[in-house]
């Protein structure tokens, strides 16, 4: 399902009884009816709300928008009653599928309920430093998605299921980890407070990737790094400066341990960080040792140039395209490409015939194709990957303004 992906309905509502209640008829856009209910005048937009799920048949981590035709641009107040709608006959309704990514990720609400209630952060009356995923609390795909929601600027709901995505894969397997262990950074009171500005940092981040292109400049981030075997041996922060939720204790605790760099190595070790999705152990080594091998040809880069490919590579590994500001040196992302097993391509020729282009870069030893485009329309770039999602040939593509 493309991260995109959402139903535009509409609802028509017609008195049955004055004061008393009302009939509500559910549609598609073409004009076919889904189906009718009725509600008393008194209940409220949220019952409104529940009952189109259950009519529907609606994932419960969905996100719904009801908006008024005469102010579309309004998400309506849920504790507002049915009869406040008495001057509209036609609401206009906006479902996301935000619950097939919950259920990939379906430990989203213990972290974002944690993050909220500051149970990471040690200033906070309510840090709790026995936390763990095990025993957190159970936070069901309703609140989870207003918890979503709650996080994301105003306005960008329809990009739920990215923030989901990004946020999931920037999280992947790393509870195990020692410096995710709050019983264990008690120990050292400067790095007790880092798991929560690293999930600041990653929330924040999850907002940009969900809904804004890879800056020309991009903001500092906070990563952790893999080791051959594809398990977590460390944090890197990369950055023009360190991140501004980070205390001046803590980022000097930080550089202490050599963990601010924009060394070739510890910029790869990021990037397989990034993409944790080996299916076995020799696989993870498999790519290590291949791609220690093309750094010994890599490009001469800057550490922005860097930033911007780790920033590209957190959209990618978790979304399959990354939307990228101005333009990008093809050398750059083929350096990237060859990293993590992928064929680079670049079908400049083909515009508006990616699929073609795809079937004849593909090699049977890449583990997909990363290609690099300009000037091609974005939905047909989330299409390609979408349809790609689940074939033995994995397709991730990179849209920028123009390559040099």
């Amino acid at each position: 399902m493309a991260p995109w992906q959402h139903t535009l309905l509409q609802a028509t509502l017609q008195p049955v009884e004055a004061d008393v209640s009302v009939a509500v008829t559910l549609r598609s856009l073409a004009g076919s009816e889904l189906g009718s209910l009725h509600l008393r005048v008194e209940e409220s937009l949220q019952d409104l709300e529940d009952a189109l799920r259950k009519l529907a048949s609606w994932d419960p981590g969905d996100l719904v928008q009801l908006r008024s035709v005469q102010f579309p641009e309004v998400d309506l107040d849920r504790s507002a009653l049915v009869k406040s709608l008495a001057s509209e006959s036609e609401l206009a309704i906006t479902r996301y599928e935000l619950g097939l990514w919950l259920d990939r990720f379906p430990d989203t609400g213990k972290f974002l309920r944690a993050m909220q209630d500051s149970a990471f952060d040690p200033h906070s009356p309510n840090f709790n430093v026995n936390w763990t995923l095990e025993t957190a609390e159970e936070v069901g795909p309703r609140e989870t998605s207003k918890l979503v929601k709650d996080a994301l600027p105003p306005l960008e709901a329809q990009s739920a299921s990215r923030f989901v995505r990004v946020y999931g894969r920037l999280r992947a397997k790393t509870e195990t980890a020692d410096l995710m262990n709050l019983q264990k950074l008690k120990r050292g009171p400067v790095m007790m407070c880092f798991k929560h500005v690293l999930h600041e940092n990653w929330i924040e981040h999850a907002c940009f990737a969900a809904t804004r292109r890879v800056a020309e400049r991009p903001k500092a981030i906070c990563l952790l790094k893999s080791d051959e075997r594809g398990w977590i041996g460390g944090v890197n922060v990369m950055g023009h400066s360190f991140p501004a939720n980070m205390s001046r204790e803590l980022a000097g605790q930080l550089a202490l341990n050599d963990a601010a760099s924009f060394r070739l190595m510890d910029v790869f070790r990021v990037l397989m960080f990034l993409d944790v999705d080996w299916d076995t152990e020799d696989a993870a080594c498999e790519t290590f040792r291949m791609g220690v091998l093309t750094l010994t040809s890599a490009p001469e880069m800057s550490p922005n140039d860097l930033l911007r490919l780790v920033h590209i590579q957190v959209r990618l590994s978790s979304m399959g395209v990354a939307e990228v500001e101005g333009e990008l040196d093809q050398r750059h992302v083929r350096f990237l490409a060859g990293l993590l097993r992928y064929r680079f391509s670049r079908p400049e020729d083909r515009k508006g015939h990616l699929l073609e282009n795809l079937e004849m870069t593909w090699h049977g030893d890449d583990r997909g194709v990363l290609l690099l485009v300009s000037n091609v329309a974005r939905e047909e770039v989330w299409h390609l990957v979408e349809a790609k999602a689940k074939s033995s040939q994995p397709v991730r593509v990179i849209l920028c303004d123009c390559v040099r």
